[in-house]
C-alpha cells in the first residue's frame, strides 16, 4: 500500500505538470496519458512471461522500482515529447506489475475468501491513493510541483524495497 502513496503523486499532479509547468495545449496531456496507457498495455503482455522466467518477487520488486524511477524523473523535464516517453516507459512495468499482483493475491487467498480479499484491497488502495493525492497537493504546495514527483518516486522506491523483504518466499 505504501505504493499507492508515491503513486498518487504521479496520477494527481500530472496534469499540472504538463499543462501548467511545461505551459503546453490541452490536447498534450492526453497524449502523455496515452503514452502511459500504452507502454502499460504492453506491460500486461508481458508480465506472466516474466513472472515464469524470473519470479513473482523480482518482478514485483523491479518493476516497482522502475515505476518509481520513471516518476522521478518526471521532475527533470518540462518537455511533452520527453514526460510522454517517461510515463509511456513508466507504464510498462506497471502494465507488468498490476497483473502479476493480482494473481499474487489471488494464489494466496483461500477460494471462500476472494470476494472479500479483493473487495477490501481495493477499498483500501482507493483509500490510500486519496490520501496521497491530498498528500501529494499540500507536498506540492510547500516544495514545489516538481519535487513532489521526486519524492513520490522516493517513496516508490521504498514500496519496491519493502515487496522485495515481503516476498521473500513468493515463486
Amino acid at each position: 500500500m505504501v505504493y499507492y502513496l508515491g503513486a498518487a503523486a504521479g496520477f494527481s499532479l500530472l496534469v499540472l505538470l504538463v499543462l501548467d509547468s511545461a505551459g503546453r495545449p490541452a490536447w498534450s496531456f492526453g497524449v502523455v496519458i496515452a503514452c502511459g496507457a500504452v507502454g502499460a498495455f504492453i506491460g500486461t503482455l508481458l508480465g506472466g512471461r516474466l513472472a515464469r522466467r524470473f519470479g513473482t518477487r523480482a518482478v514485483l520488486a523491479i518493476s516497482t522500482l522502475l515505476e518509481g524511477l520513471a516518476l522521478a524523473a518526471m521532475a527533470l523535464s518540462a518537455s511533452v515529447p520527453v514526460l510522454a516517453a517517461v510515463w509511456f516507459f513508466g507504464g510498462l512495468p506497471a502494465g507488468v506489475r498490476i497483473p502479476v499482483a493480482r494473481s499474487l493475491q489471488q494464489r494466496l487467498t483461500p477460494n471462500r475468501l476472494l470476494g472479500r480479499v479483493n473487495v477490501s484491497a481495493r477499498m483500501f488502495t482507493r483509500g490510500i491513493i486519496v490520501v496521497g493525492a491530498l498528500a501529494s497537493g499540500a507536498l506540492a504546495t510547500a516544495i514545489g510541483l516538481r519535487w513532489t514527483f521526486a519524492v513520490g518516486g522516493a517513496i516508490e522506491l521504498i514500496s519496491a524495497a519493502l515487496m522485495w523483504r515481503a516476498l521473500r518466499v513468493a515463486r
